[in-house]
């Protein structure tokens, strides 16, 4: 990924509103996108006719992306990337979250450790359903 180049699949951890908005905004860009929340199999059931592809758990949803984007609630947040993490390698992870440094530290280095990037995203303001530009 480079300048405004947006990768060709893209994960999203967690799909409550940050997350659908997200996953749905990158689609619509043309991204083949990956998610999976906390109940996987609930999930799938209610996108059966949507293009959005849902795996079993965050190391699924690694696996299936170059790019992944953590939208999960702060406290699960350091549990969700170790999840992730047996899928990370070659992987940029973003992880949306304010959490404290120690787990900030924590989430890096799961990731890392399994060959992944990562990196702290913020979201500024309320997120405009379907109005989110993805830059």
């Amino acid at each position: 990924m480079s300048g405004r180049d947006l990768p060709e699949r893209v994960g999203v951890l967690g799909f409550g509103e940050v997350g659908e908005t997200t996953a749905r905004a990158f689609a619509d860009r043309g991204a083949t996108v990956t998610v999976v929340n906390r109940s996987p199999d609930a999930l799938r059931e209610r996108l059966a006719d949507d293009p959005l592809d849902v795996a079993e758990d965050p190391a699924g949803v690694a696996r299936a992306s170059d790019l992944v984007v953590s939208a999960v609630w702060p406290t699960s947040a350091r549990e969700v990337a170790a999840a992730a993490a047996p899928g990370a390698d070659g992987v940029v992870y973003v992880d949306l979250n304010t959490v404290s440094p120690p787990a900030t530290r924590a989430m890096a280095a799961a990731i890392e450790d399994a060959g992944g990037s990562f990196h702290k995203g913020i979201i500024r303001g309320a997120v405009a359903r379907r109005g989110t530009d993805v830059q």
